[in-house]
């Protein structure tokens, strides 16, 4: 799971201005774009935050193609966007196994697909997705 501090994305005179309400509807729009950035990472190689390793031969074998982390369609698919409070928002999915292909395991090498490094930080083009979301929903409720 992905943790994104607000204020390191929106400037705090923007946060000040808005009310709660406004918030909760900011952090819904910065949620779907990131839930949305993430299910890019499937069509979209270059919005991966690292290169997906290659199947094993073995693996490839077993399934009958090579496409990374395709079988069914349901972890790409059930990336949504959950809770949203006007102190936080919540993406993330019910695929029990989707920790594996984000993070790794000894056996089988990581994959991830929301877009965040090693270290928890954004990929910058979905930070500037994120951001120019959260800061339109802020700047039409107070202007």
């Amino acid at each position: 799971m992905a943790e994104i501090n607000v204020r390191d994305l929106i400037s705090p005179k923007l946060i000040k201005l808005a009310s709660d309400a406004t918030m909760k509807k900011a952090l819904e729009a910065g949620g779907t774009v990131l839930a949305r950035a993430a299910r890019l990472s499937w069509p979209e190689p270059a919005r991966r935050p690292e290169p997906w390793a290659p199947l094993a031969a073995s693996t490839v074998r077993r399934k009958g193609h090579g496409k990374l982390l395709y079988d069914t369609g349901k972890l790409r698919d059930s990336i949504t966007l959950g809770d949203v409070t006007s102190r936080e928002a919540t993406v993330g999915t019910d695929a029990p196994y989707s920790i594996f292909h984000q993070l790794g395991t000894k056996r089988m090498a990581a994959r991830p697909f929301i877009p965040v490094d090693s270290k928890g930080a954004l990929e910058l083009t979905a930070e500037v997705e994120i951001r120019r979301a959260m800061e339109g929903v802020i700047e039409a409720a107070v202007t």
